[in-house]
């Protein structure tokens, strides 16, 4: 098959586990299971592990179709042989029966790759990243995930501020994030920064809010493990502040 199925690197994944129960698993328990296809259709391969591989083919290179009434994903000859970039080149519309019609979205020029986006244009770096990564199995370098800026849109970004200001931002938006929302976790993240930062005596009472921030921070990135994603890396961060956090209100308390 030409269309990539990432079957290695899926072994052991939540993905696999999910294809073992909600399509092999079912397969097996449905009209006698993988038994019924094998006699109907003797000559195809229906072990575990060949569904497994069509399985990832399908959602490492299906195409969400967008309609008014309904949202599916299908396989395209050459829609799905199209690369990936979070500034495409490409706009998609889809007819009634998913008949798939490409159109340049702007002047291309001579040499310049095809390119379609694979996730959502309203996302910021943080929300792309982490669904190309986890389902396409990549990590995207185009110029926008690139630039922090992500070419001055700042989708992802809060706008500098004081503690008071974050402070507000966090009670303001308590009730309509989730607690782990990236933009909770920076503003929390950005209140922790400034500790230190303002001159004067400091109280271990005075750093306690803080310190609850910081284990606040610490417990919704438990399981980001991978440091080679940004959760990952402000996970290791907040724990590393943490315990600098905490040396530092021991010595105070000495004093």
């Amino acid at each position: 098959m030409s269309l990539e199925s990432h079957l290695e690197s899926r072994k052991g994944t939540e993905a696999w586990q999910i294809c073992q129960d909600r399509v092999i698993d079912v397969m097996k328990k449905t009209l006698v299971g993988v038994m019924v296809f094998e006699v109907l259709y003797p000559q195809l391969d229906f072990k575990g592990e060949r569904i497994q591989e069509l399985v990832g083919i399908f959602e490492t290179n299906s195409i969400e179709a967008r309609l008014c009434q309904t949202e599916v994903h299908g396989l395209y000859e050459m829609g799905s042989m199209m690369e990936h970039s979070c500034v495409p080149n490409i706009n998609m519309s889809f007819d009634e029966k998913f008949h798939l019609t490409s159109t340049a979205g702007r002047d291309i020029e001579k040499g310049e790759h095809l390119s379609i986006m694979y996730t959502h244009c309203f996302w910021g770096t943080w929300a792309l990243r982490d669904h190309l990564i986890k389902y396409k199995k990549f990590w995207c370098f185009c110029k926008r995930c690139s630039d922090p800026s992500e070419l001055d849109k700042n989708p992802s970004n809060i706008l500098e501020g004081t503690v008071p200001e974050f402070r507000g931002f966090l009670e303001k938006y308590s009730k309509e994030l989730y607690s782990s929302h990236y933009y909770m976790v920076a503003a929390r993240h950005s209140i922790l920064q400034m500790v230190g930062r303002v001159e004067g005596p400091y109280e271990t009472k005075s750093l306690m809010e803080p310190r609850d921030l910081l284990i606040e921070t610490a417990s919704v990135l438990r399981d980001e493990t991978n440091t080679k994603l940004p959760e990952g890396q402000l996970r290791k961060q907040v724990d590393e502040t943490l315990i600098q956090l905490k040396v530092f209100m021991k010595t105070v308390g000495e004093f």
